[in-house]
């Protein structure tokens, strides 16, 4: 096995390799053998690139709980409160950590609402905010449904499942 297979399965961080891209049905149809080598390889990734959700993502999908040390330690070292959620959402995901959904809210509360980026962040925040499937963080994404950002509104109300008009 090679690095091929792991290129297909994270490509370059940028718009012309990940937008619209899906390793699902790469990852779907990996033997175990593959998955064995794909797994390490990613646990390797995520030392290098510790804010890379698809490699969040390809070990959630696959239920890796041999990346969880990795996962903790880049939680630990993270800066930043989106990506300290993000990460969070993601342990969640694999092991179902209540102390992740302490975190996550904790770092959600600390964005930087005068960052000109805030809505847009906030769009994605919501949904790992969702992804703990919780009573306090749907009782959060609740307080967005009349957000004066319609965008960010509209997920809200998508999130929690309310109909729309």
């Amino acid at each position: 096995m090679n690095k091929i297979l792991i290129e297909k399965i994270i490509p370059k961080a940028d718009r012309n390799h990940r937008d619209n891209f899906s390793n699902i049905n790469i990852l779907d149809n990996l033997t175990n053998n593959e998955w064995l080598y794909v797994e390490d390889e990613l646990i390797k990734l995520l030392h290098e690139f510790p804010e890379d959700s698809l490699i969040y993502d390809t070990l959630v999908h696959k239920q890796s709980t041999k990346c969880l040390s990795v996962m903790y330690e880049n939680l630990i070292n993270c800066k930043k409160e989106f990506f300290q959620l993000m990460i969070a959402s993601k342990i969640f995901s694999i092991n179902q950590d209540i102390e992740m959904i302490k975190s996550g809210i904790k770092s959600f509360n600390n964005f930087d609402k005068a960052d000109g980026y805030y809505n847009y962040t906030l769009i994605s925040a919501l949904s790992l905010l969702k992804d703990f499937n919780n009573e306090e963080t749907d009782g959060i994404i609740l307080k967005f449904i009349q957000y004066n950002d319609s965008s960010v509104s509209f997920n809200a109300k998508r999130l929690l499942g309310f109909p729309f008009q």
